[in-house]
């Protein structure tokens, strides 16, 4: 699996608890949600997906920079469009519904 991968499973699992909990009127809960997924972006996702170094070759950092600012700048900020657009447009329904 590749990290674009993984970003997009998590948006889908975010989209996916909030609207459980939106069913379920637990709106507390979604800044958690929020939480452990910066938390798996900047700490828990990025080691997953570094290569190992070749053998016989230099070790180089740059692969380990570049998934790790992948993940911190494009993950972490596709949670929060993700959490901004869910809240917008389940606001903008839920007001529709109420009229």
């Amino acid at each position: 699996m590749a990290p674009i991968h993984m970003l997009i499973l998590m948006a889908l699992i975010q989209v996916g608890t909030y609207y459980i909990l939106e069913r379920s009127d637990s709106r507390k809960w979604r800044p958690i949600v929020l939480g452990i997924g910066f938390i798996l972006n900047l700490f828990i996702l990025p080691d997953l997906f570094i290569p190992e170094p070749r053998k016989g070759e230099a070790h180089c950092g740059m692969p380990v920079l570049g998934v790790t600012l992948g993940f911190w700048i494009f993950g972490s900020g596709l949670l929060l469009i993700t959490h901004f657009t869910f809240d917008f447009f389940f606001n903008l329904t839920k007001g529709n519904k109420s009229k």
